[in-house]
């Protein structure tokens, strides 16, 4: 199981260590990894960002829940990326180390913003030909490394994976563990053996045309109604 890789895997990323920058080991290393909705294995290349929202749990979902993704991204801060298959070369996981400046972020929330897209030639392609989305995160009130290490004075480090909100048998959540946008369990990893967790439509955005004949169509009934 990759979970025996996980400790050589830090070791590794701890020797390449930046003095000058926080480091976040992190990603999904250990059994359970990522699928998409009809539980097939998130494809090598897929974008997984990590970084902090501004926004509840609930606004997250509304936004999400109209397709309104413009708005998700204008409450986000992006701390680092990676793609599904960095470090392992295996669909559904990755292992990375990022030394971000963690400056604007420091002590707040960490969430994984997890992609699957028709495009992964670049990180603005997979935003933009995203098709399911997932959105992960452990409660840094129950698992303080969940909380972006300091830049200042003294630069910090923390490891975090997403097999830190399952339980032992990694088939569980455990307490803290916030599945805002997405399933679990959905599909296995044939690396890890687990179950994994699972990325959600995207809902198409309204266009301008489909929002004016909304529009027209409730002023239209309006009228009926005024002239009976």
């Amino acid at each position: 199981m990759i979970k025996n890789l996980v400790y050589s895997i830090i070791v590794a990323s701890v020797l390449r260590f930046n003095a000058h920058a926080s480091s976040v080991v992190w990603g999904a290393t250990e059994d359970n990894g990522f699928s998409q909705s009809n539980t097939a294995e998130l494809p090598i290349g897929n974008l997984v960002r990590l970084g902090n929202f501004s926004l509840t749990n609930g606004q997250i979902q509304a936004f999400f829940s109209v397709g309104d993704i413009g708005s998700l991204t204008a409450n986000f801060v992006e701390v680092a990326t990676a793609k599904i298959g960095d470090g392992l070369n295996a669909p559904s996981n990755l292992a990375v180390t990022s030394t971000p400046n963690t400056s604007a972020v420091a002590g707040l929330q960490m969430y994984y913003w997890v992609y699957a897209a028709t495009n992964n030639t670049s990180n603005a392609t997979s935003m933009s030909t995203a098709f399911e989305m997932g959105i992960f995160y452990q409660d840094k009130a129950v698992n303080s490394s969940w909380a972006f290490p300091v830049e200042t004075p003294v630069p910090g480090s923390t490891t975090v994976d997403i097999t830190q909100m399952t339980n032992a048998g990694a088939n569980a959540l455990v307490a803290g563990a916030n599945v805002v946008i997405g399933s679990f369990p959905k599909g296995t990893s044939t690396a890890g053996s687990a179950p994994n967790f699972g990325l959600a439509p995207v809902v198409p955005e309204p266009t301008s045309a489909a929002l004016m004949l909304v529009g027209l169509v409730s002023l239209a009934s309006r009228r009926r109604r005024q002239a009976k």
